[in-house]
């Protein structure tokens, strides 16, 4: 899926592609979706991730650095994101592959 910008925009290009598969006779939960988060803050970006798998996104690259974050050491950075994976936050833990509302996520 292309990079469509604000989130709300992403969610509506999502929502015509499950449309347009549903009318090619396709399931759309055969189609891997994937959409960037920022690494803000833990609560903020727990937040945020679940508002894309709940929008029908199934693959999340979590972006570390850039736009209005603050610049921080990158290790640490990458490390605090490590902690929400490994604490189950974003993930069940110990879990390569989930179904979620009857989709496949790999993370």
């Amino acid at each position: 899926m292309p990079n469509a910008g604000p989130f709300e925009e992403s969610v509506a290009l999502n929502k015509a592609l499950d449309a347009a598969c549903t009318k090619a006779g396709r399931d759309p939960g055969s189609i891997r979706r994937s959409i960037s988060v920022r690494f803000t803050t833990p609560d903020e970006t727990l937040k945020n991730a679940k508002a894309a798998v709940d929008a029908g996104f199934t693959e999340l690259l979590v972006m570390t650095g850039g736009g209005n974050v603050p610049v921080a050491d990158p290790r640490k950075r990458v490390e605090e994101l490590a902690a929400l994976l490994v604490v189950g936050e974003l993930v069940p833990a110990g879990a390569c592959r989930r179904e979620h509302n009857g989709r496949d996520m790999r993370v």
